[in-house]
Formats: C-alpha cells, structure tokens, sequence
C-alpha cells in the first residue's frame, strides 16, 4: 500500500474507535512484505534503472525501520491475533 494512503487509513481507524458501542478497532497497514509480488516489483525496478533486484531491494531494506522486508507469516500472526479473543 502506498505510503499516502497509510494517514487516510489510520484517520479513518481513529474516526471509528470514538464510537460509544464499545467497539474494539485495529488498523493493519503492513509495510513491504517479502511475496512473489513484491519479488516482481523490485525485478522491474532493477530492470528499469539497471541495476540489480538485491541492489533495488537493499536500497529499499535501508527506508525499513527493521531493516528487512516482513514474511507473510510474520502478518498472518499479527492479524490472527487482532481477530482472537486475546486481543480484547
């Protein structure tokens, strides 16, 4: 998701966790995600400045605050957690 997106989303996350119903509300907004997709973006970003995809991809781990690309496992365990009985 683009990151102008990302303050929309939060906003609206906000906006709705003031409602008086007692509702809990989480915002999932995953940065990059290690899939096949992001694999063929960044091989079309080498491709296009020539360079290559671990040039593309390091560059992009440095604006990373952990400084790597997350797993799908590692997203699937927080969003089964934000849908369990243990997150309220």
């Amino acid at each position: 998701m683009p990151y102008e997106n990302r303050a929309g989303i939060a906003g609206l996350a906000k906006s709705l966790s003031a409602a008086p119903d007692g509702i809990l509300i989480n915002t999932l907004g995953p940065g990059r995600i290690s899939t096949a997709r992001s694999r063929s973006m960044d091989a079309s970003r080498a491709e296009t400045l020539g360079v290559s995809v671990e040039g593309v991809r390091g560059q992009v781990e440095t604006q990373i605050p952990l400084g790597r690309y997350g797993t799908p496992e590692e997203f699937a365990r927080v969003a089964a957690f934000f849908a369990s009985p243990a997150n309220t």
